[in-house]
C-alpha cells in the first residue's frame, strides 16, 4: 500500500462544493517520488514521474490508483466540462486498480466516494456504492469508517458522525490519521477539550513527515479556543509555532501566512497586543489576496486589536 495524501471527494461537477480527507498509509517502492510530488501539489511532475514508471510498473493496482489520484486532485480546479472528463477517467483508473488488485482498499474507498457523489450521468450507482462499502468491511479495512463519515455530515447527523470516528479509533487505536482527522472535526464542532486530547495523541503517533500538520493544528486550536484549553497548552502550542517558523520552510506544511496569523491570534489571547500587531502586519504582507477566508480572518483580528488599543 502507499503512503500518500488521499482522497479528494467531490460532489459531481466541480461547481459543487468539494470535500477532502487525508490518509497517510505505507509507501512502497517505486512510488515515493510520485507521492512526495503529490503532497507538494506538483501535479505535472507527479504525472511525468508516474508515466516514466509505466513500462515496468504500469500494470499494478497502485499505479492505476495513483493515476486516479492525480485526476482527483485535478478536479479541485477544473471547470465543469473538464470535471466530467476527469471524473470518468478517475472511475476507470480506480476500476483498473481493482481489476489488477481486487483487494486494493484505497481504490474501493475512492469508488465509495465516487458513487456517493457522482450523478448517474457520470456513472454514479447506488448498487456499486453498496458493493464497494461491503468490500471495505470484508477486507476489515479501517477505511470503512471514514468512508461513511461524509454521508453522516451530509445528513447533519453529528451523533452518528462522532460514533464513526470512535469506531475508527477502536478499530485502529494507533492510527495517526484516525486521531488527527477526529481532532480536525472536533475543532470544527467547537469541542475544543476533546480536540486537544486527540491532537496530543496525534503528536505521539506522528511520523516526521506529518508532525508539522499536527503542530499547526495545535496552534490553530490555541488561537480559536477560549477557556476550553489550559493556559499551559496555549503557551506550549505558541512556542511550537514559533519554533516551526524559526526552522524554516522545510518544517512547514501550511502557508506561512496562515501560521503567522494563528500566532498573532494566540498572542492576542496571551494579551501580547504589541507583538500581535507587529505580526499582523507581516501576515498582511505575506497573505494571498485571493484567499477570501484568510483575508476575512485578517480583518477580524485587525478590528479586535484596534478595539484593544
Amino acid at each position: 500500500m502507499l503512503r500518500l495524501l488521499t482522497i479528494v471527494l467531490f460532489t459531481g461537477l466541480a461547481t459543487a462544493p468539494a470535500q477532502a480527507q487525508s490518509f497517510f498509509l505505507d509507501t512502497a517502492e517505486p512510488y515515493e517520488e510520485v507521492v512526495e510530488q503529490l503532497r507538494a501539489q506538483d501535479l505535472d511532475a507527479a504525472k511525468d514521474t508516474l508515466d516514466a514508471l509505466s513500462d515496468e510498473h504500469g500494470n499494478t493496482g497502485d499505479y492505476h490508483y495513483l493515476q486516479g489520484l492525480i485526476k482527483m486532485t485535478q478536479l479541485q480546479d477544473a471547470g465543469a466540462l473538464r470535471s466530467a472528463m476527469l471524473a470518468r477517467g478517475l472511475r476507470r483508473d480506480l476500476e483498473s486498480a481493482l481489476e489488477t488488485d481486487p483487494d486494493h482498499a484505497l481504490a474501493h474507498f475512492g469508488l465509495v466516494q465516487f458513487h456517493r457523489f457522482a450523478p448517474g450521468l457520470l456513472g454514479g450507482s447506488a448498487e456499486k456504492l453498496s458493493f464497494h462499502k461491503q468490500r471495505l468491511v470484508e477486507l476489515d479495512s479501517p477505511l470503512q469508517f471514514p468512508a461513511e463519515i461524509p454521508r453522516a455530515q451530509m445528513e447533519e447527523n453529528e451523533q452518528e458522525e462522532i460514533a464513526l470516528y470512535q469506531a475508527w479509533l477502536e478499530h485502529t487505536p494507533d492510527s495517526f490519521d484516525a486521531h488527527f482527522e477526529f481532532s480536525l472535526r472536533l475543532i470544527a464542532l467547537q469541542r475544543y477539550q476533546a480536540a486537544q486530547q486527540q491532537l496530543q495523541r496525534s503528536l505521539e503517533l506522528a511520523s516526521d513527515s506529518v508532525r508539522s500538520d499536527a503542530l499547526y493544528q495545535q496552534v490553530r486550536l490555541a488561537a480559536v479556543a477560549d477557556s476550553d484549553v489550559t493556559p499551559a497548552f496555549r503557551q506550549q502550542a505558541y512556542q511550537q509555532g514559533i519554533e516551526m517558523l524559526e526552522n524554516g520552510p522545510q518544517s512547514l506544511s501550511h502557508d506561512p501566512a496562515w501560521l503567522q496569523l494563528r500566532l498573532a491570534q494566540v498572542e492576542t489571547k496571551l494579551t501580547l497586543h504589541e507583538q500581535a500587531n507587529t505580526r499582523l502586519q507581516q501576515v498582511i504582507e505575506l497573505a494571498d489576496r485571493s484567499d477570501e477566508r484568510l483575508q476575512s480572518e485578517i480583518e477580524q483580528l485587525r478590528q479586535a486589536l484596534d478595539a484593544k488599543s
